[in-house]
């Protein structure tokens, strides 16, 4: 029975991938959880250990071809709203902000950033035109659901999977390739675990789609699903700390929004949910610290403080460094600056900003942060109006997924990847493609033919 699991996690997720040739909502959340379903994939495909590229290539490729299939059929369209059209270009331009400032970088190693390019022009340029409307979207996640449900029970249940007290977090063992990677990257299955949790979480709320779905199949999917919560928030507490947290406060998020019927009180709500939520975890760490520990020594308060303490030492240093230089002030140090000068790169995407693009780097960032939310406000404002319920839990969906890495981007964020920068681009497009639809008036039909 172990050994069939991960078959059927293989055969779906090959299965996926060419159904996603033709249908581009699903290719597009495929290359989202790329990174968490590569690191599912590597631990029973060996060929992928020791071909560490060959999973990135075949996501690249899949976009591509689903890109230039759907020109054929249903050709993307650049944002119709101002809200969407300004957002994405806002995006890219603060992209090409960041990488113009390496002519002025002292980073020594250019040849990394070129590396980098292909994953930011097919993540950041062309996957947000991927995105399609509601129901493409909820049905492509209903898809990718299974597979990273089926995946995690896998690796849960994988004989590589190692959690020790010198590793300090639940990681799984790679026993091919390069003998300086011993593991797969531990935050990779973190950040799948709470995509899991909070699609589950979803889909929950959203119902299936299609009303005629007899009750035993619908309490059979619900039962699922809770588990699919459950599953994802246990591997995100085996394995990320930080992730773990954010993802708990996203999913508060989730339910506030979800229960508030304006802005202004959820934030309220938001805010105190958030505060019996902490409450609630620290009573929780005090009384079964021991067991905690155990499954999880990185919750130990020995490794709490060293991961304070390094993260502190990186904030100070990174913020140091461009004080010190007042012709940086409003340009910045320049793309990697703060990686060459203490050797690790600064942990937090907004300070990072600041650091290395300057006061006018960190103004675009945080303008299209909050452009993005406002967007989502507003989307989600006009559907509750429009008393369309199920679109609106999509909206409240993506807002959590933006602010989860908000969050986690500033614990463990670089600019240099192409999250941030995604993740921005992809929620233009997503509320852009419901704004629009919300917007447009009803058709109206033809005048009768009058009889002669």
């Amino acid at each position: 029975m172990l050994n069939v699991i991960p078959i059927v996690f293989l055969v779906g997720l090959a299965m996926a991938g060419l159904y996603a040739l033709r249908n581009p909502a699903l290719a597009a959340i495929l290359a989202i959880a790329a990174y968490g379903l590569e690191q599912i994939a590597a631990n029973f495909l060996p060929q992928l250990q020791i071909y560490p590229y060959a999973f990135n290539v075949g996501v690249g490729t899949l976009i591509l071809a689903s890109l230039v299939l759907s020109l054929l059929r249903d050709p993307p369209a650049f944002p119709r709203t101002v809200a969407g059209r300004r957002l994405l270009l806002l995006v890219w331009a603060f992209a090409a902000c960041f990488w113009l400032s390496s002519l002025w970088s002292p980073f020594s190693e250019p040849e990394k950033n070129l590396a980098l390019l292909p994953y930011f022009l097919l993540n950041v340029i062309i996957l947000p035109f991927l995105v399609r409307g509601h129901d493409a979207m909820v049905r492509a996640i209903l898809i990718v659901w299974g597979l990273l449900f089926v995946g995690s029970c896998a690796v849960l249940l994988s004989p590589n999977q190692e959690s020790s007290e010198q590793l300090g977090r639940f990681a799984l063992r790679l026993d091919y390739g390069d003998p300086d990677i011993q593991y797969a990257n531990p935050l990779a299955l973190a950040d799948m675990g709470v995509f899991l949790a909070l699609s589950s979480l979803f889909l929950l709320c959203a119902g299936p789609s299609d009303g005629r779905v007899h009750r035993p199949r619908r309490l059979l999917l619900q039962l699922a699903l809770v588990a699919g919560l459950v599953t994802g928030l246990s591997i995100a507490f085996l394995s990320g700390r930080g992730e773990l947290l954010c993802g708990l406060v996203v999913i508060a998020l989730f339910g506030v929004l979800i229960r508030a019927r304006n802005i202004p009180r959820a934030m309220t709500l938001f805010a105190l949910s958030t505060l019996v939520l902490a409450l609630v975890l620290f009573a929780l760490y005090q009384v079964s610290y021991e067991r905690i520990v155990h499954f999880s020594p990185r919750f130990s308060s020995s490794a709490i403080l060293d991961s304070m303490d390094i993260r502190r030492y990186l904030l100070i240093a990174s913020f140091e460094a461009y004080a010190s230089e007042p012709k940086a002030w409003l340009l910045g140090l320049g793309a990697r600056a703060c990686e060459e000068s203490l050797g690790m790169y600064s942990h937090s995407s907004l300070l990072q900003a600041l650091a290395e693009t300057g006061i006018v780097g960190l103004t675009m960032l945080c303008t299209c942060y909050v452009l993005a939310l406002r967007f989502g406000a507003r989307t989600l404002t006009r559907c509750r109006q429009l008393g369309h319920i199920r679109v609106a839990y999509y909206v409240i969906f993506l807002i959590s997924l933006l602010v989860y890495h908000l969050l986690v981007s500033n614990k463990k964020g670089s600019l240099a990847q192409h999250d941030t920068y995604m993740w921005l681009a992809l929620i233009a497009t997503a509320l852009d493609r419901l704004y629009s639809r919300e917007r447009r008036p009803a058709a109206v039909p033809p005048p009768a033919k009058q009889a002669p």
